[in-house]
């Protein structure tokens, strides 16, 4: 049984752990998480959609799956911010700054800022190549105005009267598939102070989504902050026109909307989600494209008639061809694969593909980004390095194994040989140290971690550092032996064996006396 608190257990336990730790660092990760869905549409938030003229706001572009879920992004992405004035009697003004910004893969959003100017009302939107654009109104107030000014101007500063609109994006077709939803603003000619209850019905009943919150038919949003607009959408099983109405008294005014829905049908190609990235040596990448709503939901029945889809990618022809370049999708089909062949690496950190209904119906096109993961290069001199430290580390964890002395820190003479000491000994782990990584990174051990790490260079350091001195040991008896010669240990003990003990000695002085 071990006894941890003796050095002599407690060393070789440590190094023991050292290096079961470096084996699960080396481990590759794993993960139960499904993966997410590829980046559809934007969603455009605001801090704050009432402003006073000369206040600022952060606006943001969120990344949104099929169902309206965040995601981030897949690739490399411009996102652009511009104003616009949809149905508003009063404009206002502003500036938003960047009006273009490149997001990253990975990152979840687009972020800017917009500085309100003139009173008013105003739409800000953000779109992207290949993703649904969105919108957000922002109300727009006067500077807050002084006491004197209330007392001789109230007729020019005058408070607007509590109106209500409804404002909503317009679509070639709205699916009616449950799934939808069609995007409507409320609209109020004043923000609504915080802990107002607006009230939404819809005939026939049809379904509210409110901040990820879904009620049939009627719901009661309270505002949370001071608001001058409310954001819902409206999604509906059932084709036919839905009437939206909204309120905040009922003996007040209200407003009325009507969104007609259809029976979902092509709109546009969308690829399957996965993958979306590959590795650098990856050369057959599988591929499979589906006729999709407006809303970007597969069709249920399949297409009404055959297609012919032709996919394409962006980089050069001569690196890259599909097999098939033409996807025929039969009558009845939801998808139809196809296999992506990369003839070399591509230098490039991104592929982007295309796919375009060849009988120009009308069908929008489907854009697909596939990241390309690279290792991360280490400097060769970092490598050097982390095998030196290991081979030096593993030196002097042998030493304390051994339990040798430390206090002889340089070489020195022992009258008969030098004695290389702690510094010297731990010149030959390094030396060690180094020539094991090299061996292995030459070709010398069919292994299957990643050579061009730290970590990996730590590791097989330390070892040859640990276990170097014996395997020169041997080489050197090995040598010896092919040359026939003795070693100079070997003398040494032979001639620490030829000595008279202690006890022998001292008898044959006393022989000699008598």
């Amino acid at each position: 049984m071990y006894n941890l608190t003796s050095r002599k257990h407690r060393i070789p336990f440590l190094i023991s752990l050292m290096i079961g730790l470096t084996f699960a660092a080396l481990a590759p990760p794993t993960s139960a998480q499904a993966p997410l869905g590829s980046p559809l549409r934007l969603r455009l938030r605001i801090d704050s959609n009432t402003l006073r003229s000369g206040e600022t706001t952060k606006i943001y572009a969120d990344f949104l799956d099929r169902d309206y879920q965040q995601v981030p992004s897949d690739g490399t992405r411009v996102i652009e911010f511009a104003l616009t004035w949809p149905g508003s009697r009063q404009a206002g003004s502003g500036e938003v700054s960047p009006q273009r910004v490149t997001v990253r893969p990975g990152q979840l959003s687009g972020e800017a800022t917009f500085v309100s100017r003139q009173p008013g009302r105003l739409f800000i939107m953000a779109s992207s190549d290949g993703l649904d654009s969105s919108q957000t109104p922002v109300l727009i107030t006067s500077q807050q105005r002084s006491f004197l000014s209330q007392l001789f101007e109230t007729v020019a500063y005058a408070e607007p009267q509590n109106g209500i609109e409804i404002n909503q994006q317009t679509y070639h077709s709205a699916p009616a598939n449950n799934r939808f939803q069609a995007q409507i603003w409320v609209l109020f000619s004043a923000a609504q102070q915080p802990g107002t209850i607006v009230k939404i019905r819809t005939d026939p009943c049809a379904g509210i989504v409110y901040k990820n919150q879904r009620a049939e038919g009627h719901m009661d949003i309270t505002v949370d902050d001071e608001a001058g607009s409310v954001s819902i959408g409206i999604s509906s099983a059932t084709p036919g026109i839905v009437t939206v109405s909204a309120y905040v008294r009922s003996d007040g005014p209200k407003a009325f909307a009507q969104i007609k829905f259809d029976p979902p049908e092509a709109a546009k190609i969308i690829f399957d989600s996965e993958p979306q990235s590959i590795g650098i040596n990856d050369r057959e990448i599988p591929v499979s494209v589906q006729l999709a709503d407006e809303g970007g939901f597969p069709l249920a029945i399949g297409t009404d008639r055959e297609r012919k889809i032709r996919v394409s990618s962006a980089l050069d022809p001569k690196l890259v061809d599909f097999d098939p370049q033409t996807i025929v999708l039969p009558q009845g089909r939801t998808s139809a694969p196809s296999i992506l062949h990369l003839k070399r690496a591509p230098s490039v950190a991104e592929m982007k593909l295309l796919a375009m209904d060849e009988g120009n119906t009308g069908i929008k096109a489907g854009q697909k980004i596939i990241t390309i993961q690279r290792p991360i290069p280490v400097a060769a001199s970092w490598l050097l390095f982390m095998a030196v430290l290991g081979g030096a580390i593993g030196g002097l964890a042998r030493q304390l194994h051994q339990g040798d002395r430390l206090d002889r820190i340089t070489p020195f003479w022992t009258g008969t040989y030098w004695n290389l000491g702690l510094s010297g000994r731990i010149m030959g782990s390094v030396v060690s140290g180094l020539f094991l990584y090299w061996a292995i990174k030459l070709g010398l051990a069919q292994v299957t971690f990643d050579l061009g790490t730290s970590t990996v260079a730590f590791f097989f350091g330390g070892i040859g550092g640990f276990a170097g001195l014996v395997v020169l040991a041997q080489l050197e008896e090995w040598c010896f032996k092919l040359l026939r010669w003795t070693p100079l240990r070997k003398e040494r003990s032979v001639a620490a064996n030829s000595l008279p003990s202690p006890e022998a000695a001292a008898t044959s002085a006393s022989l000699e006396k008598a």
